[in-house]
């Protein structure tokens, strides 16, 4: 898959250090792709979750605190139940959030205007190669 856009990451100590505020442990496969592709959009964009489908991926949240959307500005924003249950990692066209399930890193999908959730995938690794073109 090809990634445009990417805002090369300043530091992997960004992610390490994420992670510490957090309280949370990024999986290795998501680590190895944000520090390649920080910010970046991929090429293959669509995907569905166990109840709807085709969304639009629009970006990986960037780990620079100083870009536009940033995976820190997303996650300090949202109330106290969200961020102990979830880490938004990614974003739709719409605005809605593509995140991490912080009890076992399955990736779930959350609209913003419902306030609900819906399961993707498994994993991260799932979640990439679930992607695709229409």
């Amino acid at each position: 898959m090809d990634w445009k856009y990417i805002k090369p990451i300043k530091s992997l100590q960004l992610i390490n250090d994420f992670e510490e505020q957090f309280n949370f442990k990024f999986p290795n496969d998501y680590k190895d792709c944000v520090s390649k592709n920080n910010g970046g959009r991929p090429s293959n964009k669509i995907f569905d979750t166990v109840d709807t489908k085709e969304h639009e991926l629009a970006s990986l949240l960037s780990f620079n605190r100083d870009d536009r959307e940033t995976i820190w500005a997303v996650n300090e924003r949202d109330d106290e139940s969200f961020q102990a249950s979830y880490i938004a990692f990614a974003t739709d066209c719409s605005g809605n959030l593509i995140c991490f399930n912080k009890c076992d890193s399955s990736i779930i999908f959350l609209n913003h205007e419902t306030n609900t959730t819906e399961n993707i995938t498994n994993s991260f690794s799932d979640f990439i190669n679930s992607l695709y073109s229409i």
